[in-house]
């Protein structure tokens, strides 16, 4: 998790996995007075066109599991 790595390197850091909990999570984020990184994964479904134009698509259904500039790695090579 990129909130991890962030903690890691002394910034404020916390995942957000619900849409209502985007603001406070921000307000926090800048009273902390530190560098601070909030991960926002409100929906699994949503990739950024930048995302998607780098890796192509991936066929619905499939098992490739998608990581930005790298190749899909099929999900049984895991």
């Amino acid at each position: 998790r990129y909130a991890d790595i962030a903690a890691a390197f002394g910034c404020h850091a916390e995942r957000v996995d619900r849409l209502e909990d985007v603001g406070s999570a921000m307000e926090r984020a800048f009273a902390s007075g530190k560098p601070a990184m909030v991960e926002i994964m409100v929906d699994a479904d949503v990739v950024h066109p930048v995302t998607a134009s780098m890796l192509g698509q991936i066929a619905e259904g499939s098992s490739d599991v998608m990581i930005p500039y790298y190749e899909n790695i099929p999900a049984e090579a895991t």
